[in-house]
């Protein structure tokens, strides 16, 4: 990253990434960097984070007030937004979104709700789109270059705790599902008498006939301690 940090925002960085760091998951992990956001960048009255989800889906999470909550959406929903063009970007800035002649579907809704400038940072990976960091304010050029540089480095420490976040989730959910397939192949053994891998023979069958998927019928015969049509 090419922008210069002075000392003090240097110094708060290297805390404000290992908050983020901390955090469980990407929702939390968007939470604190919302919170922090406002904090460090000093023209945001409000923030929210734009996360990209399987096949592509976009959701917002995280947002600071309903207005952002609101607006991100409308976003999405039109596929226009300095949010939505911020995924695929490093960065969109908007000094004056009244005199903006971009997003013209969008623009006259948040203008009207007194939004007035927006400065949109990427989170990304050298492989990977993860969302984007959403900053607004209700007076135009509300963001200076040190604003902007401070979000540009919240966004590279974000982008980073995210992807740990959601690797650790995808891991934990990983395991949490090999336990309780686990714990339903022993139900089965127990109750008629199979060995390990005709019961989970039997799990994956039952999963294709119901198209539902193996772990929520393993939760059922954890629950149930029978088969789901057995009850």
């Amino acid at each position: 990253m090419s922008d210069i940090v002075d000392d003090g925002l240097d110094a708060r960085l290297a805390a404000i990434a290992q908050q983020l760091a901390a955090e469980d998951t990407p929702e939390s992990t968007a939470e604190r960097l919302t919170t922090l956001s406002l904090e460090l960048v000093r023209g945001a009255s409000e923030a929210g984070v734009s996360l990209v989800r399987g096949r592509g889906r976009v959701e917002t999470v995280a947002p600071t007030s309903d207005l952002v909550a609101w607006a991100d959406d409308l976003q999405h929903e039109l596929s226009e937004g300095p949010c939505v063009d911020a995924l695929h970007a490093d960065e969109v800035d908007v000094p004056d979104l009244a005199a903006d002649a971009r997003w013209p579907s969008w623009r006259p809704n948040v203008v009207g709700k007194g939004v007035r400038s927006m400065f949109c940072v990427q989170l990304a990976l050298a492989d990977r789109e993860l969302g984007a960091l959403n900053l607004y304010a209700t007076e135009p050029e509300a963001f200076d270059e040190a604003d902007r540089i401070a979000a540009r480095h919240l966004a590279s420490h974000a982008a980073i705790a995210i992807a740990s976040a959601r690797e650790r989730s995808t891991l934990r959910e990983a395991l949490a599902t090999r336990t309780v397939i686990g714990q339903a192949e022993g139900i089965l053994m127990e109750r008629f008498g199979v060995d390990a891998d005709q019961a989970f023979g039997v799990l994956v069958r039952y999963s294709q006939h119901r198209n539902e998927k193996l772990a929520v019928v393993a939760q059922e015969v954890v629950r149930t301690r029978t088969l789901p049509d057995d009850a």
